[in-house]
């Protein structure tokens, strides 16, 4: 704030300065042509009026630029005294910027400490929503084992169930292991109703158990399509699983699809389930956002994030009591 003033207390007493020499010399110039023009009387001490005018002009000069140097000293005085201000400003200044850089780098490295915990948390979230399918169809297969009066060929289909589902969960948690690591995205060509085989094939036990009718549509002309098999297989069968919690036990038919155009090959999963609203439709990829009691609102936002990671998209269209059609695009070959 001194800084601002004295600057212009500078200014202004230079243009006075100035302006009193103006005055000064022009005074003089006018005293100057009237003494001399004139015949001036002698005063009470012998002096002419003339003199007389110019002695005042000069006492008064005198003055005047008395008055002037010492402001101008003044003036000098606190330019010094200014000058150790703004040093003294800029020092705290520079404390104060020095004081917010170290405030912003302990907030960036906190920051970057929750990142990691949250990301963690979002790994773990993920790999417990992936290894609860297999789980439940573990539990449901043992549930009737131990409880249902079943044939021995029953009994070892449901031991077959277990054994493909812990399997699944092995093979889950390796993936988690992997994924640790810095490895790159496994790309490789296949066709797309051989994916879908291999989607329905995981699927299996979970449709056995639950009662639910399949139903398939392949277009004559298969597409290939360049993905990371395990990761597209996980996001499908994540929809594929949707789909079935979707429907009634023993009424539900699941109607898988495939299709092609110019850009895309399509895989569509439809269910004769309850259905969404349009609000549910809207909000339905939202991490965290699900309908279900014991569910985590993570499957479908993975699923997502795999189809948008090669270049695809999912769409989604429902009504209530009219049952669910999910469209996954993926770029063919």
């Amino acid at each position: 704030m001194k800084t601002q003033n004295k600057a212009p207390l500078s200014l202004y007493l230079s243009v006075a300065l100035v302006i009193a020499l103006a005055v000064l010399l022009f005074s003089w110039q006018l005293v100057s042509n009237y003494t001399e023009s004139a015949e001036l009387s002698a005063g009470p001490a012998g002096i002419s009026l003339g003199g007389m005018i110019q002695l005042f002009y000069w006492v008064c000069g005198a003055a005047i630029a008395l008055t002037i140097v010492a402001l101008w000293i003044l003036l000098k005085k606190g330019g010094a005294a200014s000058s150790a201000d703004i040093l003294k400003d800029e020092i705290v200044t520079l404390k104060k910027r020095l004081q917010q850089v170290e405030e912003d780098s302990r907030r960036q490295e906190e920051t970057l400490r929750n990142e990691k915990f949250i990301s963690a948390g979002r790994v773990a979230e993920g790999i417990a929503h992936e290894v609860k399918n297999p789980l439940t169809s573990i539990n449901l297969a043992l549930r009737q084992i131990r409880e249902e009066d079943i044939p021995p060929e029953r009994t070892l289909y449901l031991l077959s169930m277990i054994e493909r589902s812990s399997e699944r969960i092995n093979h889950l948690v390796m993936e988690l292991l992997k994924s640790t690591k810095s490895e790159e995205v496994k790309l490789s060509v296949i066709g797309m109703d051989d994916l879908v085989n291999d989607v329905v094939e995981l699927a299996r036990d979970r449709v056995a158990l639950t009662g639910i009718k399949i139903t398939k549509e392949y277009q004559l002309d298969d597409c290939e399509v360049k993905i990371d098999e395990e990761k597209v297989k996980t996001a499908l069968l994540n929809i594929v699983i949707n789909a079935v919690e979707a429907m009634e036990p023993g009424k539900g038919v699941l109607k898988l699809g495939t299709k092609t155009d110019k850009e895309f090959c399509y895989f569509t999963v439809e269910d004769n389930g309850h259905g969404m609203d349009s609000t549910m439709v809207e909000r339905i990829f939202e991490p965290y956002f699900t309908n279900k009691e014991k569910g985590t609102g993570l499957g479908l936002t993975s699923s997502q994030n795999i189809v948008i990671m090669h270049k695809g998209r999912i769409d989604v269209k429902s009504e209530p009591g009219k049952g669910s059609r999910f469209i996954v695009a993926l770029p063919k070959v």
